[in-house]
């Protein structure tokens, strides 16, 4: 059992437990300080060596293993990869175009993609969409509409339709 203080100086038990690390500070001129530090290559988990972590080399040997195992105790908190934030709301982390709804939209002409391409693109595209929830977002109204068609047969071309937004963006 931890106490803690507040602002009010009231002491109240907690029931989890801190790590703390002390990290000698230095004085760094800039980043590319940070480039030519040697580092040394970390795997977190023993099962899959390709998640590793850089820690610097020149860290004591005592801060060195006491972060190791700080990490590796915490190694479900990173995110490797886009299907390890299932439920990420999109709102967190989606875009929208400011466009002008007074512009009518014109549609351009498809862009056809090389069939090699267009494969890379397809199974990209699937990927993305196995992590999120919704399958496909509306820009605005007028601006375009992002999506991928429900026909396995339709061409992977209209993932992206985008009418002239260039018009109908606010001029800066």
């Amino acid at each position: 059992m931890v106490w803690e203080w507040s602002k009010g100086h009231k002491r109240w038990p907690v029931e989890q437990t801190y790590q703390y690390i002390e990290i000698g500070r230095c004085a760094r001129e800039g980043p590319e300080d940070r480039e030519d530090e040697p580092t040394q290559e970390v795997a977190l988990d023993p099962e899959d060596p390709g998640r590793t972590v850089k820690v610097g080399a020149n860290l004591s040997v005592h801060v060195k293993t006491a972060l190791i195992a700080l990490l590796r105790n915490y190694k479900d908190v990173f995110a490797w990869s886009h299907e390890d934030m299932l439920g990420v709301d999109p709102k967190v982390i989606s875009h929208h175009l400011s466009t002008d709804p007074e512009f009518r939209p014109v549609v351009q002409k498809r862009k056809l993609f090389n069939p090699e391409r267009s494969v890379a693109i397809k199974k990209e595209v699937e990927k993305l969409l196995s992590a999120w929830v919704d399958k496909g977002s509306q820009v605005s109204g007028v601006g375009g509409q992002c999506g991928v068609g429900q026909e396995k047969e339709q061409a992977m071309e209209d993932v992206c339709r985008l009418y002239r937004l260039e018009q109908s963006l606010p001029k800066r």
